[in-house]
């Protein structure tokens, strides 16, 4: 997911002979400063984007919506398929 070309969300999905395996992340309020830390991107496809790094790529929700709490995403999501 995103607004406009900064990401609040990720995926990835792995696929085996009698397997599939999905996780994602979103991200609520996240610390964007370690956030570099921990994903390694292939630089090429950065910088085919025009992207700098990492962190120009990413926000958080409560950028976004201020008054969004874990709890509140947590009831949206499970509203959403029942």
């Amino acid at each position: 997911m995103a607004d406009g070309e900064r990401k609040i969300s990720g995926s990835a999905y792995k696929e085996t002979k009698d397997r599939g395996f999905h996780h994602g992340t979103l991200l609520i309020n996240a610390d964007l400063s370690r956030l570099a830390n921990y994903l390694n991107p292939d630089p090429k496809k950065l910088q085919a984007k025009g992207i700098t790094s990492v962190r120009s790529r990413v926000t958080n929700l409560v950028e976004l919506k201020p008054d969004i709490t874990h709890e509140k995403l947590c009831q949206a999501i499970t509203d959403s398929f029942f």
